[in-house]
C-alpha cells in the first residue's frame, strides 16, 4: 500500500502509522497517530520523548500517511 492523501481517507483513531508531516515539523518520515489527545478535538499527533516529562503528544499537520508495514520475522 502506498501513501494515502489525508483528504481522502484518514486511519482509525490512535492507530499509530506513518505519516507525511509538514516540512515545519523538522522530519518528513514519523510515526504519529490520529485521534483526540488534545484538548481541541481529533487531529494528527506525534509522540516524542521528552527528556524530563517522558512521552508527549505534540499537535502537527499531516498531508498523507500509510500504515506500519509489518515487523520482521526471524
Amino acid at each position: 500500500m502506498g501513501w494515502i492523501k489525508c483528504s481522502d481517507k484518514l486511519p482509525d483513531d490512535d492507530d499509530f502509522v506513518l505519516i507525511w508531516p509538514l516540512p515545519d515539523f523538522g522530519v518528513e518520515l514519523h510515526v504519529g497517530q490520529y485521534g483526540c489527545f488534545g484538548k481541541k478535538g481529533h487531529g494528527w499527533y506525534a509522540q516524542v520523548y521528552e527528556h524530563y516529562s517522558g512521552v508527549e503528544f505534540h499537535p502537527i499537520v499531516v498531508t498523507h500517511w500509510q500504515p506500519v508495514p509489518v515487523p520482521p520475522t526471524e
